[in-house]
């Protein structure tokens, strides 16, 4: 799901000023702009025990709206900085939290079910301290934040290779990778143009993470849902608790 339209901003940069760069030059540039961005959208894949998808618009402030897909089960985010945090579940999602919180939590079969009931199509709204405490644990949602998202990636590289140029969807990328005895760091950048890198791979957590980079520095303005498709957290809570 490369999402690389024109949205990087600056002029064509001239072919050879980027060639005569070495890969850790070309590299640091990329990792230096990626770390100066207020905003992005990320969007890619969580290995994990269960794949994940994701799709996130994320900044500093800790704005963030977007999806979430484990194993077809999708989860809708809009998460406002200093406030609530709205998620609501589709069908499969709703069963999945459904089935771990009978088999981890021990709840009566009768309160898990009222909790499905009463979420199913709403939005659930979750308080900023609970919040927290989900994402202690779920590196997943780390990314919900920008500073969180790309803490493990590094700002400087002391060497660096780069591989033969791709065409992913239409677009000539150049792939930079770090040179560790750890889980690498990969970055793309376009061909020609300025060192914004349009993708990443880095582990998160351990986990590897592939994400797309796009919509540097565009505001990201979650919208609360109306009161009328929202439930509290505190009417659902069983349905969380494992």
């Amino acid at each position: 799901m490369t999402l690389v339209a024109g949205c990087w901003g600056g002029g064509e940069r001239d072919r050879d000023d980027v060639a005569s760069k070495t890969p850790a030059q070309q590299m640091n540039e990329a990792l230096s702009n990626l770390k100066g961005y207020s905003s992005l959208r990320l969007s890619g894949l969580y290995q994990r025990d269960l794949p994940e998808l994701l799709d996130l618009r994320v900044d500093r402030e800790g704005n963030c709206v977007g999806t979430r897909t484990v194993v077809e089960g999708v989860t809708e985010i809009v998460s406002l900085a200093g406030g609530p945090t709205w998620v609501r579940l589709d069908e499969k999602a709703l069963e999945d939290a459904r089935a771990l919180s009978t088999l981890v939590a021990k709840h009566e079969g009768a309160a898990v079910d009222a909790a499905v009931k009463r979420a199913r199509g709403k939005y659930i709204e979750v308080p900023a301290r609970v919040w927290t405490e989900w994402r202690k644990p779920d590196a997943a949602l780390s990314l919900c934040d920008l500073d969180s998202a790309l803490a493990p990636v590094p700002s400087t590289v002391r060497d660096a290779a780069r591989a033969n140029t791709l065409n992913k969807d239409g677009h000539k990328v150049v792939p930079l990778e770090q040179q560790t005895d750890g889980y690498p760091v990969t970055v793309h950048i376009p061909e020609k143009g300025p060192l914004a890198p349009t993708y990443i791979e880095y582990a998160l957590a351990g986990d590897p993470v592939a994400l797309d980079l796009a919509e540097p520095d565009a505001p990201v303005e979650p919208v609360a849902p109306n009161p009328e498709d929202s439930i509290a957290y505190s009417d659902v809570e069983a349905l969380f608790e494992y």
